[in-house]
């Protein structure tokens, strides 16, 4: 069980960095890069819990 879940939690470590990414350059257009590195840390952030959660409802239906 502990194997499926690291494997389940590294399908979605991607959204973080994309999360941060995209936040980095919205923010750095509006602002500034400091701007830009806590915006896409909240970012990066939420779309971490989300993927998380989608992937646990998905488990859960199995």
């Amino acid at each position: 069980m502990e194997r499926q879940q690291k494997k389940a939690s590294s399908k979605y470590s991607f959204l973080f960095p994309a999360g941060l990414g995209i936040g980095v350059a919205i923010g750095a257009a509006i602002h500034n890069i400091g701007v830009g590195l806590a915006i896409g840390a909240g970012i990066g952030t939420i779309l971490s819990l989300l993927g998380m959660h989608f992937q646990q409802r998905k488990s859960e239906k199995n």
